[in-house]
Formats: C-alpha cells, structure tokens, sequence
C-alpha cells in the first residue's frame, strides 16, 4: 500500500508541475487566454497521468493479474462445459423415453 500511495504522490506532483509550467507564447491564435492556458495544462496533465497509470498497469499490475485471469477463464470453461454436458445428457434422456 506505501508503495502506492508513494506513487499517486509522484503522480500528482508530477500533474501540478505541469500546469504551472508555462506555456509557449509562439501561438498568435486567438484562443490565448487564462481560460484557453488553463484547459490546454490540464490536457497536458491528464495525458501526462493517463501516459504513467497505463505504463503502472502494464509493468505491475497486469503481469500479477494475469495468472489470475487465465485461471477464473479456466474455471468459467470448465464449468460452462459441465453444465451443457448436463444438459445435453438431460435433452436426450427427454428424448428417449
């Protein structure tokens, strides 16, 4: 748990570094302005956060959880071709008698 705590700590360090970062003045657009910066940092941000949470996922949680994917995929097939050998054994018998 310290560890991911410590790293939503590094996350949101790393999300208001980047918008109080200034912007580049080059872009003559009208659509300079507090409201415009602001929306563009928190683009910026949010990429920025969606670039280190799917990296997270991918490096930590995905090769611990994937073991245990397979195995409930194992035990759903299993259990889904008890359940129509059970009722294909039950759709005959009907049948026969």
């Amino acid at each position: 748990m310290g560890k991911l705590v410590l790293f939503a700590l590094v996350l949101g360090l790393q999300a208001c570094m980047a918008m109080s970062a200034p912007l580049d003045e080059d872009d003559s657009s009208e659509e300079s302005g507090f409201l415009w910066s602001t929306v563009s940092k928190a683009q910026a941000a949010g990429e920025m956060l969606k670039g280190y949470a799917e990296m997270y996922y991918e490096d930590h949680i995905k090769p611990s959880a994937d073991p245990y994917i397979q195995w409930a995929n194992e035990q759903v097939s299993s259990a889904a071709s008890g359940i129509w050998d059970n009722l294909s054994q039950r759709w005959s018998q009907y049948w026969s008698s």
